[in-house]
């Protein structure tokens, strides 16, 4: 017999042990990914900077200095790596949803308890995947996820990938029993190349 009450957690004013099938779990997450174009960046976004100052200008004087930070955070290849909570919210109002999603994400791992696992270099390796998985190319942000290539002891290396992709990679490399070895994206993701068995050269 199932835990009592194990999924009301997630939306106090629904109870998915016995709500109808349009307030289910299920029916929402279903809902959720037909409103996948809201979650993704447009290709051209990184280092397009006549389009953030044009948003900055368009905002509220007050809110202009938080709102250039946050667009420079995520869309800047050199832009900063970190973002307070405090320059966050005042900008979150005037934020994209797929902005809202990466923001919120990110700022929990470059300022946030996970800083000494992910850190700026996470950050800076989703800016330069121009948040798509680098296997598939995903781009819903929701499903993306930062990879520690070579073990979360190196926090300099990442891949960026689906959750998708992510839990194929743990399955070929994280999930065997074996010490990790240091690895490349590609070959190492890749089954190996078929090759010909030996010649039998007659006389």
């Amino acid at each position: 017999m199932g835990t009592p009450g194990f999924l009301i957690a997630y939306d106090r004013n629904i109870c998915y042990c016995c709500s109808s099938p349009e307030k289910s779990m299920l029916a929402k997450v279903t809902s959720e990914k037909a409103r996948k174009a809201l979650f993704v960046v447009p290709r051209g976004t990184i280092d397009a900077l006549p389009e953030i100052h044009a948003r900055v200008l368009a905002a509220p004087t007050e809110v202009q200095s938080a709102l250039n930070l946050v667009l420079f955070y995520l869309f800047k290849s050199d832009g900063p790596t970190n973002l307070k909570n405090a320059q966050y919210r005042i900008a979150e109002p005037y934020l994209k949803d797929y902005e809202i999603v990466l923001a919120r994400y990110l700022k929990s791992r470059t300022n946030g308890n996970g800083r000494r696992q992910y850190g700026k270099a996470g950050l800076i390796a989703l800016r330069k995947s121009e948040y798509r998985c680098e296997v598939c190319k995903e781009d819903d942000v929701r499903l993306l996820v930062l990879d520690h290539a070579n073990g979360r002891e190196d926090t300099e290396a990442f891949f960026v990938f689906c959750a998708n992709c992510h839990q194929m990679k743990s399955r070929l490399f994280d999930w065997t029993g074996k010490k990790r070895v240091k690895r490349e994206l590609g070959p190492a993701m890749a089954p190996p190349p078929v090759t010909a068995g030996p010649t039998t050269v007659r006389s």
